[in-house]
């Protein structure tokens, strides 16, 4: 019997040892780490800006339609005749361009702010237009309702020209996923300053505006 318990006590004794699991608690595995959020890519300040013809859906504003030297025979806004080596000699200095849609709430507050500070500064030379992504004729209808209805918390009459990119061609050409989307342009046609969103809180009036003051050269 004492020979049963003997070997019994050696069998138990190597099983103990032979598991690290019952000898040793196992060690957590560590935690994956979050995967980074996705940078946005905008064209890079000094590219070339991509040319553009597009005809404005709102009449009489600002800076286009007929008989204004932005534009063409029919009413639609040419880049090349602003900035760039083909450009006509004119007092243009700087192009705004921002996208903007209809469900983007940061774009309702950012396109009234732009109406206004391009009323005050065009005399020095600033050119603001949007470029509506909202696709196909729903998008169309979406954007019409919007402008007739007033732009904002003010319900502001937009008054520089409004684009409709309902392809999105120009937004892929521009890579403006993230709406709004401000491009800057200078005579020469070169990319001067970008940027995405637009948040009051954050300062992006104050910094918008600095931004173009510094682009008209003022």
């Amino acid at each position: 019997m004492k020979m049963l318990k003997h070997r019994l006590l050696i069998v138990a004794t190597a099983l103990l040892i032979a598991s690290p699991s019952v000898a040793k608690k196992k060690k957590k595995a560590p935690k994956k780490a979050a995967p980074a959020a996705e940078k946005i890519e905008l064209l890079p300040v000094g590219a070339k800006a991509p040319h553009f013809t597009l005809k404005p859906i709102n009449r009489g504003s600002i800076g286009a339609g007929l008989g204004d030297p932005t534009a063409n025979r029919f009413g639609a806004t040419v880049l090349k005749k602003l900035v760039g080596k083909k450009r006509k000699p004119s007092d243009v200095k700087l192009v705004v361009l921002s996208f903007y849609a209809t469900w983007c709430k940061s774009c309702q507050k950012e396109v009234p702010y732009l109406n206004e500070l391009t009323k005050e500064l065009a005399p020095k030379g600033l050119r603001s237009f949007v470029i509506a992504v909202d696709k196909g004729g729903d998008g169309k209808k979406l954007l019409d309702a919007k402008l007739a209805e007033g732009m904002g918390p003010k319900k502001t009459k937009i008054e520089i020209p409004i684009f409709h990119d309902g392809f999105n061609i120009l937004q892929k050409k521009f890579k403006a996923a993230a709406l709004p989307t401000v491009y800057m342009i200078n005579a020469e046609g070169k990319i001067v300053f970008t940027k995405h969103g637009f948040n009051e809180k954050k300062g992006d009036k104050k910094k918008l505006r600095a931004a173009v003051l510094k682009g008209l050269g003022s």
